[in-house]
């Protein structure tokens, strides 16, 4: 089931005419977006894997990506770890996230920790990129986080704002924002 305001980018790009069979054990590593602070929930940010644009016709999209996304409310699943090496490091300095894109969920688990686990009064800021407004993930909690916490600060850009995003920010890829 798709949610309407979806359904026009699926016809779009005929994302209907993809089909995935997962008949074996796949294993992948998804950051969890979600603080330790958050008990009871696992929160991943998994877009659909589409194959590549010049990929034969009749090859399939992301296996894990499929899974997630067929999955319904009580459906179990395995996870393991967590693993990696991606640690709030303990220092006074300054801390500036730059990330985007669904690859931005290891970086709210930080801020969030800082903020409401830490109780950090670092100065942090989180420079967030993405095409437009609807490809961006959990904005009201970060312009929560920036309304309570004065030693925060959130930026975003977008590379290809639409013209119903109305759009006065940062526009270009956000790591080139930041060097400017």
């Amino acid at each position: 089931d798709i949610e309407e305001e979806f359904r026009g980018d699926w016809d779009t790009y005929n994302v209907w005419r993809y089909t995935s069979t997962v008949d074996e054990q796949v294993i992948r590593a998804y950051s969890m977006a979600n603080y330790p602070g958050e008990k009871g929930i696992i929160m991943l940010n998994v877009r659909v894997a589409s194959p590549p644009p010049r990929a034969p016709e009749g090859t399939p999209p992301g296996k894990m990506s499929s899974y997630i996304f067929n999955l319904k409310p009580g459906d179990k699943v395995t996870i393991s770890g967590p693993y990696g090496e991606f640690f709030i490091k303990d220092s006074k300095a300054e801390m500036v996230y730059i990330g985007g894109g669904a690859g931005m969920a290891p970086l709210r688990s930080h801020i969030f920790e800082l903020f409401k686990n830490l109780k950090t009064d670092r100065k942090v800021s989180y420079w967030y990129g993405g095409r437009s407004i609807r490809e961006l993930f959990y904005i009201d909690h970060f312009r929560g986080l920036e309304e309570q916490f004065p030693n925060f600060k959130f930026n975003i850009a977008l590379s290809e704002p639409k013209p119903e995003d109305n759009w006065t920010g940062y526009v270009g890829f956000i790591h080139q924002v930041v060097l400017e």
